[in-house]
């Protein structure tokens, strides 16, 4: 009986090696034929490299209003018959457990062809690529795909070399979406391309450049990645037969990026959480230069004071008529100021002094959006100036002195809101104090210490309130107090409540 099991045990064992044994072969075997595939595949590649080798011309250099030769050799390149050959080695893997592995090669190759053809976007070069990338380690065909990968940017540089302006920006565009592996969706705009670029790629670069300039400023990060990538396939692939191509780009890509524009604030305006168009009739604007209306100049003076600009006022009168006479009196209503977040707000009451008695009623605040990582220009505030019923405040403020005081204007378009204020908040340079009207008076003042955005907040939007601004406080604290008045923000600030506050608005000189 032992015997018997002893036997029974020697025959299952025999049973089990045949199987093992009958698995090892079909594995070999399907190595094997896989092997032959790619070997196939090899040999096509190998050839295509061949040919572009011969194609490739002496003098690689890309001269000024010529267009550089790389851009022929690359259609060249093209030009050879690789499609029926590779897609007939490869379909050999039809019905194989290989397959999905196999075809795409060609598949990626072809999208590559269609993409040069501008018959796909690079959402669809990328997908294919990306697809190539997980289904093949070969050398051969990874080096082939990299360097269509790598050229992509010395086509962008020489495509672009005798551009300027937006249509060098524009021609990169197409190109930042490759490099920086972000392709652009479906009828997105080139503005909210850049927004979600600089939110999941660009941060630390992006909060730093007006947006306005951002796509000629992009030039840079951009340059700066294609050069890695271009750097990373000469060291992978040192033996590549065409990398005299990239030592010539890579000599003129780093001379073009030396060369590359700075952009940077002027004048460098203060924080809003606030999403509005940065959108107006007129502009007020403050530079280093001095003050412009429109688009014209009104005052160079780089240290500009109230008083500048209210003799300013026949001037004015001049520059807004003419203005009129071209728009039509319907789009002269809302002036936005823009001007340096550390200047005196005291300009700003100059301004409306003169602008009371004219056209314009209406009065908002330039700042920038930066919550979405970009350097967006918004406005902030909506105060009326005219046919509101306002007058300049004179008198005495319990805990600060004598004040002579500018109207900014009013939150609520409405004739006699003055005669309905409640309290008051005065904001100094180093201090805030609040307190209530009463016959005109402002009396009761008390220091606001700490939670000052909520107490502001809450005490220009429950009451009609008088918020006065020392003439010395820099427009910066003006706009960060306007936003606390007239928003509040979710935990990331990506949908800010708009409120609607009861304020009066004034600046003032302190005697």
């Amino acid at each position: 009986m032992r015997w018997f099991l002893f036997f029974l045990a020697f025959i299952f064992s025999l049973a089990q090696c045949s199987k093992e044994d009958k698995a090892l072969t079909q594995k070999k075997a399907i190595e094997a034929k896989k092997a032959k595939i790619m070997k196939d595949i090899e040999d096509v590649l190998n050839g295509w490299l061949e040919f572009a080798k011969k194609e490739l011309p002496e003098d690689v250099k890309k001269y000024p209003k010529v267009k550089s030769p790389l851009v022929d050799f690359r259609l060249k390149m093209q030009g050879y018959d690789w499609k029926i050959p590779l897609k007939s080695k490869a379909m050999q893997a039809k019905g194989l457990i290989f397959e999905k592995e196999i075809l795409a090669i060609p598949a990626f190759f072809e999208a590559m062809d269609n993409f040069w053809a501008k018959k796909i976007d690079f959402k669809e070069y990328m997908k294919a690529r990306d697809e190539l990338k997980r289904a093949t380690t070969n050398r051969v065909v990874n080096m082939l795909a990299d360097f269509d990968y790598a050229f992509v940017h010395v086509e962008a540089l020489y495509g672009a070399s005798d551009m300027e302006g937006d249509d060098r920006a524009l021609y990169f565009f197409r190109h930042w979406q490759v490099a920086f592996d972000l392709p652009r969706e479906p009828h997105e705009s080139v503005s909210d391309y850049l927004a979600r670029l600089c939110k999941e790629r660009l941060q630390d670069f992006c909060k730093d450049v007006p947006f306005e300039f951002l796509h000629f400023a992009m030039e840079k990060p951009y340059l700066e990645k294609a050069i890695a990538i271009v750097e990373k396939f000469v060291k992978d692939y040192p033996d590549c037969p065409l990398n005299k191509v990239f030592d010539q780009y890579l000599v003129d890509a780093r001379k073009a990026l030396q060369e590359v524009k700075e952009y940077h604030e002027s004048p460098v305006l203060p924080d809003t959480v606030s999403t509005a168009p940065f959108a107006y009739d007129l502009l007020f604007r403050i530079d280093e230069k001095g003050a412009s209306l429109g688009e014209k100049p009104l005052l160079e003076k780089p240290a500009l004071r109230a008083k500048d600009i209210a003799l300013q006022k026949k001037k004015i009168e001049q520059m807004l008529a003419d203005i009129e006479k071209e728009r039509g009196p319907e789009n002269m209503e809302v002036v936005v100021v823009e001007m340096p977040k550390d200047k005196e707000v005291g300009i700003i009451g100059g301004l409306v002094s003169v602008l009371k008695d004219l056209q314009p009623r209406v009065l908002r605040f330039a700042a920038r959006r930066r919550a979405d990582y970009v350097a967006r220009k918004s406005t902030v505030a909506n105060l009326f100036f005219r046919e509101v019923g306002v007058s300049n405040f004179k008198g005495q403020v319990e805990g600060v002195g004598r004040v002579s005081c500018y109207v900014l204007g009013v939150s609520q378009d409405e004739e006699g809101f003055e005669k309905k204020l409640e309290r008051w908040v005065f904001v100094g340079k180093d201090r805030v104090l609040s307190g209530v009207v009463e016959n005109g008076k402002l009396m009761g003042a008390s220091r606001i210490e700490k939670g000052e955005d909520e107490a502001i907040r809450s005490l220009c939007t429950g009451k009609p309130s008088l918020l006065l601004f020392d003439a010395n406080v820099p427009y910066g604290r003006l706009v960060q107090i306007m936003d606390w008045a007239f928003f509040v923000c979710d935990p990331d600030c990506q949908h800010p409540k708009e409120l609607k506050p009861l304020i009066e608005v004034q600046v003032c000189d302190v005697q």
